[in-house]
This record gives structure tokens, C-alpha cells and sequence, in this order.
């Protein structure tokens, strides 16, 4: 049984986009963003950002189109001013809104530049892999893109049902669906930073209390609300009715579908959300019940220097949990396109715990055209507890040399 592990380079190969945008890396997000029709879109919600660059970069608003900044290190920035309850509470009110408001802004604009790239034929490279899997290979996955998912469900033998290995509450399958299917999935899939086709309900900086929470107060976390996105062959409810159609299957426009979900009604027919400051809500803090209570948002670990795993009542620990299973039983981990960066801290505590749990060395294959730092980091951390086999070489030409 073999393990492959992707990063950010093994779906930046993928040149197929109508958009003639690939998917970007850390250092290219808003260079993407500003390639993409999306970034014309008054619907595409960008202005507390654009606002946000002005008061921190000093960059006049016109200037934005031209502007470019690792996205790690960008949102890093915006969610620390957050992230200390205790400093965010002595943030004036306005500072809290604004800086609440661009950091949702960019995990829907995260998502959207993903999902307007990925709209467009099935990737090759994933196609020719996902045709020489071995039955009983796992997939995991850092990337939040879904190349790899739509690849392994037009091959007919994986579905989203079960095989990313989550309990979904739903499944918006051109109309919401809670069944399970009659076919059962060969491979696993393991996105371990969530995906852009998950979804829960809207989740945000209370200003008033300083954590994050839902929107909606019918929500109860410990039921895990997730929610998974498949394809749409028409509109679909949403916020303010913002939906287009032409999508591919595993991608959607801006804004993802309503998501059924229970809500707390009140006498005065309003959910009241102590000033709760999600972007673009009428009334900062009130939702009309008679409107949209529903409204949704991407289940993603955003790209941040120290990333939030605790989402949703660390819903996704058991990918985690699964992934080390995986690797401690495995044959031989492949590892396409992912440098393990010093910032992502629990991949190499999977790789220590994983290897920690064989009785050999752990058989890793490293494909990557420029190897050097990585496999002498991962020789330095595992040690004798490896057999390292580097690979210098492309993911297209890692593919062709296999049988």
C-alpha cells in the first residue's frame, strides 16, 4: 500500500484553466487574483482588503490591481491583530470591524481564486496518477484545491460520500442530499487543510467578545456542521441570490450554497448576533429570519503562519489521525510537490509519529525538481528512521516513469 502526499506544487502544474491562470503558490495569490475575471466582479468582495493595504502599505486603492504579497504572511498579519482576545478587545471598534471583515474577505476571496482556476478540464497530471492507483492507496493532500477530488470522481470509483474520510451533514448534489451512495471508495482522500468544497456555517469575529463564533444561533458546534459542495447544474440559493452556473463539478462562484441548518427562531422573527461583523450583512448583528440564516462559508485551515486546527471543535483531528495510520502501515510514501515548511508543524510531528510507530524505516520517495533543502531536512529530522529515494523530476515525469 502506497501514500502519496501533495503540496502546493503538485496542483500548480495544472495549465488546463480556461482562466490561463495556474494555481498560484503562497507568493502568487494576488497576483492570480488580479489575472482573473473575478477581480472585476462588484460581487467579489474585496473593499476591507483594498482598505486594510491602504492603512497598513500606504497603496492608493487604484494602485491595488498592481500589488502582490505572500498571502501567509499577509493574513498571518490580519488574524494576529485578532487572535489575542485580550489585545483585540482594546482595538477601537472600527479597527475590529475592519480588521474582522478583510480577514473573512480573504478566506471567500482564498476560496474563489481557487475555484474560477479549477473550473475548466480535469487535470492531467492527477488523471494519469489517479489511473495507476493501487487499490487501497491513500491520498493525503495540504491543498485546499479540488483537482485531485473531481479527477478521483469522473474515474467512477470515489465518492465524496465517504471518501475523504469526514461525516458531511449534507451534500449540495444539484439540490441537497444527506444519502449515502451504493459505491464505495477505493482510495482515501486526506485533505488535512480542509477544502474549497466544504462548507459550514458562517463563522466570525464576535467584536464584542473577541472569539470567533457562528453567525447563526441555532448552530451548535459540537455537532460539527459540515457541509460538502459537489456540483450544481443550475442556481442555487444563496446570499442575496449571487449565484452562477457554469461551473465544474467540485467548484462554484463566489458564494456557496444556503446550508440547512437548525435556527433558534425569535419573538421579534431575528436572530440578534451581539454585533457580530460578518462581511457584507445587513445590520451588523441582525439576520432576518424571513431572509437568510443560512448563509454559509469555506471549512478551510486558512494559510496562516500558525494555523487553526481547532476549527469547528477539531473536527478535522481524525484526518489526522488517519493519515498517521496510513503512513505507519504503508509500503512507500511518495511525496509530490510539498517542501514541508518550518511554518507547518504538525506535518512533520505526522511525520515524526508515523515513522516513530514501524517496526523499519520508513520508504519515502521524494519528486520534486529542486530536492535539495527538503530531503536534507527531512534526512536530518527522521534520521535512521528512513530510506529516502529523491527524485529529480517533475510530477509529469514522475508519472511517466511509472508503469
Amino acid at each position: 500500500m502506497r501514500v502519496f502526499l501533495f503540496g502546493a506544487g503538485a496542483s500548480h502544474s495544472y495549465s488546463l484553466s480556461s482562466t490561463g491562470v495556474k494555481p498560484p503558490l503562497a507568493k502568487g495569490f494576488f497576483e492570480a487574483y488580479n489575472r482573473l475575471l473575478i477581480s472585476q466582479d462588484r460581487y467579489v468582495l474585496v473593499g476591507d482588503i483594498i482598505n486594510y493595504v491602504r492603512d497598513t502599505r500606504k497603496i492608493n486603492p487604484i494602485e491595488f490591481g498592481r500589488w502582490n504579497e505572500n498571502i501567509e504572511f499577509f493574513m498571518t498579519e490580519i488574524d494576529e491583530q485578532l487572535s489575542k482576545k485580550e489585545e483585540a478587545l482594546k482595538l477601537p471598534c472600527k479597527k475590529r470591524i475592519q480588521f474582522s471583515r478583510a480577514y473573512d474577505q480573504m478566506i471567500f476571496l482564498f476560496t474563489s481564486i481557487l475555484n474560477e482556476i479549477q473550473n475548466g478540464p480535469p487535470c492531467s497530471n492527477y488523471t494519469s496518477l489517479a489511473n495507476k492507483l493501487n487499490k487501497e492507496d491513500v491520498l493525503i493532500t495540504f491543498n485546499w484545491d479540488c483537482l485531485l477530488d473531481r479527477v478521483l470522481w469522473e474515474r467512477g470509483d470515489w465518492t465524496p460520500y465517504d471518501g475523504y474520510g469526514l461525516q458531511f451533514h449534507g451534500f449540495y448534489d444539484s439540490g441537497w442530499k444527506n444519502e449515502k451512495t451504493s459505491v464505495a471508495s477505493t482510495n482515501k482522500l486526506l485533505k488535512l487543510h480542509g477544502s474549497t468544497n466544504w462548507m459550514m456555517p458562517y463563522f466570525t469575529f464576535n467584536i464584542s467578545t473577541g472569539v470567533r463564533n457562528f453567525v447563526n444561533l441555532g448552530v451548535e458546534p459540537d455537532k460539527r456542521p459540515m457541509f460538502c459542495f459537489v456540483k450544481a447544474d443550475s442556481i442555487y440559493k444563496t446570499y442575496r441570490n449571487r449565484s452562477k452556473a457554469g461551473y465544474a463539478p467540485f467548484s462554484y462562484y463566489y458564494y456557496p450554497p444556503d446550508i440547512p441548518v437548525s435556527t433558534k427562531q425569535r419573538k421579534n422573527g431575528k436572530l440578534r448576533v451581539s454585533i457580530v461583523n460578518a462581511i457584507d450583512l445587513p445590520d451588523h448583528g441582525q439576520i432576518t429570519i424571513g431572509g437568510n440564516p443560512y448563509s454559509s462559508m469555506p471549512l478551510i485551515v486558512a494559510p496562516l503562519k500558525h494555523k487553526d486546527y481547532g476549527i469547528l471543535g477539531n473536527t478535522l483531528d481524525s484526518l489526522w489521525v488517519q493519515a498517521s495510520e496510513a503512513i505507519a502501515k504503508c509500503d512507500e510514501l511518495i511525496i509530490i510537490g510539498y517542501s514541508f515548511p518550518a511554518t507547518d508543524d504538525r506535518a512533520w510531528l505526522l511525520l515524526d509519529e508515523a515513522s516513530a510507530k514501524r517496526n523499519h524505516a520508513l520508504a519515502i520517495t521524494l519528486v520534486d525538481p529542486y530536492p535539495e533543502r527538503i530531503s536534507e531536512n527531512i534526512k536530518n529530522r527522521l534520521r535512521e528512521r528512513c530510506n529516502l529515494n529523491v527524485n529529480r523530476i517533475s510530477f509529469s515525469e514522475y508519472i511517466d516513469k511509472q508503469n
